[in-house]
């Protein structure tokens, strides 16, 4: 089971026919009495319930060790084993890993299995934001400026404002933008 704090992407449309299920293995997001394993996304929002062995209920903190999020990479007590970012956790029961990270660009895999691979024209294409609300954000756009008329390169997805009130749905979001 997989149990995370956010609505959006559905995970299910990363694997196959959206079927929650990746080389014999079935993921769900759906509540269940039992399951081998329990893998919490960041973390619970609900009380959950489900008969699992404790050492099969791991932690994957998709967010970086900033000030504000370093406490989320600190190893919760339901947990066996926390995948973190945060080079600064050591331990049996942490993992350096990447942040296992939902697609974001409104494909599914069967459409990404099946897409025919677009010729490149230039050798380098950055997709960013332009936050910098960060220390992270500020060190990527010092690059990128840094970058600037020293490499030919397409700039792609650029906003100079992204807006989501405090509680909204993605949902209600798209269907007002609609």
């Amino acid at each position: 089971r997989i149990v995370k704090d956010w609505d959006w992407p559905d995970l299910r449309r990363q694997t196959p026919n959206h079927s929650g299920i990746w080389e014999g293995i079935e993921f769900t997001l759906e509540p269940v009495e039992e399951c081998d394993y329990v893998i919490v996304l960041n973390g619970v929002n609900e009380v959950t319930t489900v008969k699992c062995p404790p050492e099969h209920i791991w932690s994957i903190i998709q967010e970086p060790p900033t000030e504000f999020r370093k406490p989320w990479h600190v190893n919760p007590p339901y947990s066996f084993r926390t995948f973190t970012t945060d080079e600064k956790r050591s331990g049996a029961e942490y993992v350096q890993s990447q942040p296992a990270l939902g697609w974001h660009i409104n494909q599914d895999y069967d459409f990404l299995s099946t897409f025919e691979r677009p010729e490149k024209t230039r050798r380098l294409s950055w997709i960013t934001s332009t936050l910098r609300n960060l220390g992270g954000h500020r060190a990527r756009m010092r690059f990128l400026d840094n970058l600037r008329g020293k490499l030919d390169f397409d700039l792609i997805a650029t906003y100079e404002y992204y807006l989501r009130e405090p509680g909204v749905s993605r949902e209600k979001i798209k269907a007002e933008q609609a």
